[in-house]
């Protein structure tokens, strides 16, 4: 039952194959079993009778963007389109449900809730596998018992929006007031407008700081614990991850609506080197290194140590000294206001 990956690594071409016949086998044993569950006429995207008659009768709820997954078949496995592109596309995806009615950018399908078995809804043992451990990981969503799912109403299974953005046979998985669609080996989340105004928010993502202003702390790089950025919805993390799955960082106080935290950027040369980001409307705003040491590898003779500090007005203040021989001197020293929208603006 799962559309997988369409395009991956020749070694995986097998699988592949054996995915997809497995899947097409037992979509048409579910669609059999299911065909007679709509209650209600079929309607299609052009059929504007119903559609209005349904707006009038059905109080829909909305679901936003939430949260995308691209599922990755190794290191060298790649997208055919950017995180970016993904939530810049489905940020202008409105869909709407009722107690029998989806709609997806106002085409509408009638559907039912299913439950199945999960090692049954999966089919193989590794897929099995392999989503739950992704759905858990990634979405916080326990599915290793039972899976529930949309099914559509048969007729629409082939019908854009629907084919687009379901697996094979009408369905999509749903759970906790989450709506799991697929596009181009993205697993792409979906959560009711009413829990957005709280889980969409970064500052649900980032853990409280346990700093107050002033803050002057040198990382101790030997036994920093950082926290694990769990939400996957803020724009420009992917660019310091530093090879990890997930942002590590350490949480600073916040400004209002903006979340700043201290990143560790240690898989080049230098394992102590960290940069300060801001975070607002769910984006990285502004990125700043602050800390950390600099020299030519193989020569200790030379140094550069970079420190900062921020103040209770949120100024911050970065100093870059130079160690040469065992002598220091103020090499630059930049100062810096961190705004209400997360810019950093250059005092000096």
């Amino acid at each position: 039952m799962i559309q997988l990956i369409n395009k991956i690594r020749i070694s995986s071409v097998l699988f592949l194959l054996l995915l997809g016949y497995s899947c097409k086998e037992k979509k048409i044993s579910t669609n059999e079993n299911s065909a007679d569950f709509v209650t209600k006429d079929s309607f299609v995207e052009n059929d504007t009778t119903s559609i209005n008659k349904i707006n009038k009768e059905n109080k829909y709820e909305k679901y936003i963007y939430y949260d995308s997954h691209f599922q990755s078949g190794g290191k060298t496995d790649f997208s055919e389109i950017s995180k970016e592109e993904v939530i810049e596309k489905f940020k202008k995806v409105e869909v709407l449900v009722s107690e029998d009615t989806i709609s997806i950018n106002n085409s509408k399908s009638f559907y039912k809730i299913e439950e199945m078995d999960a090692k049954k809804f999966f089919g193989k043992e590794y897929l099995y596998s392999y989503y739950t451990k992704v759905y858990k990981d990634f979405f916080d969503i326990d599915i290793k018992n039972t899976v529930s799912y949309i099914n559509l109403d048969i007729n629409n299974n082939n019908v854009s929006p629907f084919k687009d953005y379901f697996m094979e046979g009408g369905d999509a998985i749903c759970s906790n007031n989450l709506i799991f669609l697929n596009y181009k080996r993205y697993i792409i989340c979906f959560k009711k407008e009413d829990n957005l105004k709280i889980i969409n928010n970064p500052s649900n993502c980032i853990a409280k700081s346990n700093f107050k202003l002033p803050y002057s702390v040198k990382t101790n790089i030997k036994n920093v614990k950082y926290n694990i950025l769990k939400c996957d919805n803020i724009l420009g993390v992917e660019d310091f991850l530093c090879n990890e799955k997930n942002l590590r960082y350490i949480a600073l106080p916040n400004l209002e609506d903006v979340q700043i935290v201290l990143v560790p950027m240690d898989c080049s040369d230098f394992n102590y080197r960290y940069y300060l980001l801001t975070i607002f409307n769910s984006k990285v705003v502004a990125n700043e290194y602050v800390e950390g040491e600099w020299y030519e590898p193989g020569d200790d003779s030379y140094k550069e140590i970079t420190s900062f500090s921020i103040d209770e007005n949120y100024n911050v203040e970065v100093k870059t000294n130079a160690v040469e021989n065992g002598k220091i001197t103020l090499k630059n020293k930049n100062k810096f206001k961190i705004t209400n929208k997360g810019f950093l603006e250059k005092m000096n």
